[in-house]
């Protein structure tokens, strides 16, 4: 495990987050004189190693369906009614991108840990899937309470899907939630997708859709580990895979609104604003979500003692009072509880938890650390003609803290989800040949601002200059050195900046080349976007 007290990001993509759990601080234990028949008794505590977490993105909404991307529209494809052509090998997008990139992250770890500590047994894993606290207005909790538990069974059956026993056990588990959920009435677009995506016409059946669908989803790296029920933490003993995977309904959520959002985001009337609703929808994406820890070598649970209730999806609405007698004390406040105007994360604040048993499981999870945006674009300043030229398709190497990506920039562009407060990180750009080894081309250094700024100020200024490529200071210093002076000239020049009445400054005579003027800012904001 990490030594890192906040954990490692490993990998983070738009559809989820994998990240190597720190150290547990040394355990303490009371102990004290015993008799011939007393012992003190020691008990080790279940502590995750790695956490995998699956974001809202993969799913349909109000479904356990994991959505895929094909390559190409249908026609462009194998033709269904040729009996010569292969519907189960037409591919998937990688552009487009779908839950493929994240099992390819824990596929990574998972082999890591394997070469490191051996199998049999290995390092087993449980799923915990979870809801936003939207629901009906009768018994939200336990609505949501089967949405989480059907989508923790959808990713539990996609992991052990990579074997011919486990694709069949998968595939049951999934026709049951098709049919819980009504993909095949309600909810059609599952189906459509399902189509889609296997080149499959029209008219096959729930079951044969999804054999088809299911490998689908799975890269190659995956495959090649072959997990099944063994691998996980009640080694499949459990009913209804207690132990192995359950929801947590929305008992455990990543943010809590506030009193003005709750009261803007109210069911009822609202609901009829398609705009409210939407943004409503993805204001709580960071609550719907999969979480898959991995627990050290050798783990495992009595699924008997296991406090957290058997998934129970395949009903409306599943019972709960399991959960709650997990709680803390004060649970219901911390699920619940709102400020006037800021909303309650658990990334600043580690309280909105309400199951102290979940709670201990994360309270140090990197996968739940807040990530934001990194983009960087490459532009190539030995090619003049008057327009800006990228670098296209060259590959990179990102190292951001612990964390390290490696990706290709498609047309000069490079974007990656880094852990918020890293201030410094090294940009390797890499050229690989047809032939040969790979190259490293240039190493750079980077430092990376916590905020923008106000683009006013003299250090918001700096932030957006650098990022435009103007190299206005290598610190963000909040003063106007020389380096700044002459980044906001080129700046100037380039955009054509103009004062008040309109006119271009040209060669200074307007008196504020290479000052921070509000024309200058507000054109900063302009170009930069915000």
């Amino acid at each position: 495990m990490s030594t890192n007290k906040q954990g490692i990001v490993h990998g983070a993509s738009e559809g989820g987050v994998l990240g190597e759990h720190p150290d547990p601080p040394p355990f303490k234990f009371l102990v004290g004189p015993s008799t011939t028949t007393e012992l003190n008794t020691l008990r080790v505590p279940l502590v995750p190693i790695l956490c995998w977490k699956v974001e809202d993105i993969r799913f349909a909404f109000d479904s356990s369906f994991v959505t895929g991307n094909p390559d190409n529209s249908p026609d462009q494809l194998t033709n269904p009614s040729d009996p010569t052509s292969d519907p189960t090998a037409r591919p998937f997008s990688k552009e487009k991108g779908d839950i493929r990139d994240e099992l390819q992250m824990l596929a990574e770890q998972i082999s890591i840990l394997r070469e490191k500590y051996g199998t049999n047994p290995g390092c087993p894993l449980s799923v915990f899937g979870h809801a936003d606290p939207v629901g009906p207005a009768v018994n939200p909790d336990g609505y949501n309470k089967a949405l989480s538990d059907r989508r923790a069974t959808a990713i539990y059956a996609l992991l052990i899907s990579g074997t011919p026993a486990g694709a069949t056990a998968a595939a049951q588990l999934w026709q049951g939630i098709a049919t819980q959920e009504g993909w095949a009435t309600k909810q059609q677009a599952q189906v459509q997708k399902m189509q889609q995506v296997t080149g499959l016409p029209a008219g096959t059946s729930m079951g044969t859709l999804i054999s088809n669908y299911l490998p689908k989803l799975l890269p190659p790296e995956f495959v090649a580990l072959k997990l099944g029920p063994k691998d996980f933490l009640a080694q499949g003993n459990g009913s209804g895979g207690k132990g192995d995977y359950q929801g947590c309904s929305s008992f455990n959520p990543l943010i809590i609104f506030s009193q003005a959002n709750e009261d803007k985001f109210a069911p009822g009337a609202n609901d009829q604003n398609q705009t409210v609703y939407d943004e409503r929808n993805l204001a709580n994406a960071p609550n719907r979500r999969v979480m898959v820890l991995v627990f050290p070598k050798g783990s495992k649970v009595d699924p008997n003692k296991w406090p957290c209730p058997s998934a129970q999806g395949m009903q409306t609405y599943a019972d709960y009072s399991a959960c709650t007698k997990r709680f803390w004390s004060n649970g219901q406040a911390r699920r619940s509880t709102r400020l006037p105007d800021d909303d309650r994360k658990y990334a600043k604040t580690q309280d909105t938890f309400g199951c102290r048993f979940y709670d201990r499981l994360m309270r140090d999870s990197p996968g739940y650390r807040e990530l934001v945006s990194l983009r960087i674009r490459l532009l190539d300043d030995r090619v003049i003609d008057g327009e800006d030229e990228t670098f296209d398709g060259l590959s990179y190497r990102l190292e951001v803290g612990e964390m390290e990506s490696e990706g290709v920039a498609e047309k000069g562009i490079i974007e990656q989800l880094i852990p918020k407060g890293v201030t410094t990180g090294k940009l390797t750009l890499v050229k690989k040949p047809e032939n040969g080894d790979p190259v490293d081309l240039w190493v750079l250094n980077l430092v990376i601002a916590d905020s923008l700024a106000d683009s006013t100020q003299i250090a918001g200024a700096q932030v957006r200059l650098n990022n435009l490529g103007l190299y206005a200071s290598d610190e963000v210093t909040g003063q106007v050195d020389a380096q700044t002076g002459r980044a906001l000239q080129r700046f100037q020049a380039l955009y054509k900046v103009t004062d008040a009445q309109g006119n271009p400054d040209t060669g200074g005579n307007l008196g504020f080349l290479g000052t921070l003027t509000s024309q200058t800012a507000n054109k900063l904001k302009e170009k930069y976007g915000s």
